[in-house]
């Protein structure tokens, strides 16, 4: 399982800062790979946006089709919500972590 302090710097985000100015977090966990970042124009409606893939590329380089996203609430409990989803799709979608890791998805690349 993914633990909390592995996102935990995530918790630098300066929630009352601009969101031009708040970066992309990325990491990754036993064959899953994920990106969070801020979407929206305005404090007032962003939201994070998450989003898993399988290794071995990164999240630019990586097929549409093999991410998976979704979006929570730009504030402490959407981080502590995307930390439970990550935990959430790592353990449904394990054989598809597990296969990127040995390679199993490039085979038709």
């Amino acid at each position: 399982m993914i633990e909390r302090v592995e996102v935990g710097h995530m918790q630098s985000y300066n929630l009352r800062d601009k969101l031009a100015v708040t970066k992309r977090y990325t990491g990754s966990f036993r064959g899953m790979r994920f990106l969070i970042r801020p979407v929206g124009d305005s404090r007032e409606d962003a939201e994070f946006e998450a989003c898993v893939f399988p290794e071995p590329f990164n999240f630019e380089h990586t097929p549409e089709e093999k991410k998976i996203y979704e979006r929570f609430p730009y504030s402490e409990e959407g981080l502590d919500q995307i930390h439970m989803w990550l935990n959430k799709m790592y353990e449904e979608k394990q054989k598809d972590w597990q296969d990127a890791m040995d390679g199993g998805w490039m085979a038709g690349i």
